[in-house]
């Protein structure tokens, strides 16, 4: 009967020490849902900065394009107009008009770069935004919590 006893004993106690455990376990999980809360939202805080930097460096990239495209024409009404030749009277005023092209055209090729390298960091930091959405969201999920990105999402977009 006492062995008996013993393992009803030992059977409980291990049941309460799993218990226990289960709750600590879920103590931690409910503590790194919140720091990755907290993470989401600084993130989508920079990620919104850096979408509101690139829409302006794109109006300016087509403001860019705009007189680029308004220089062409102007070069290629010149050249329609004498297609045997820039006459000499007019050459400087046309050298000047190419030279702008030119110079313009590298500015655009280099905000394009650095639009480019933007985006580039802009896209890994989605990346790895939506890495942690689907971490945040497993583990919500194995918590039994209500929570999920989409609400939140919802919250910080004040809807």
């Amino acid at each position: 009967m006492s062995r008996i006893l013993i393992a009803i004993t030992f059977i409980a106690l291990l049941a309460a020490g799993w218990l226990g455990w289960e709750r600590i376990s879920q103590q931690a999980d409910r503590a790194r849902l919140a720091e990755i809360q907290n993470g989401l939202n600084q993130e989508a805080a920079e990620i919104a900065g850096i979408e509101s930097g690139l829409i302006q460096q794109a109006a300016v990239l087509d403001e860019i394009e705009g007189n680029l495209s308004a220089l062409q024409d102007e070069i290629a009404r010149l050249e329609e107009a004498h297609p045997h030749g820039i006459p000499e009277n007019i050459y400087p005023a046309y050298q000047l008009q190419v030279a702008r092209y030119n110079d313009l055209a590298a500015t655009l090729n280099t905000a394009l770069n650095g639009y480019n390298e933007i985006f580039e960091g802009y896209r890994t930091r989605v990346e790895r935004y939506n890495e942690q959405v689907a971490e945040a969201n497993a583990l919500a999920e194995s918590l039994g919590s209500d929570w999920t990105t989409e609400g939140w999402l919802d919250q910080l977009a004040g809807e």
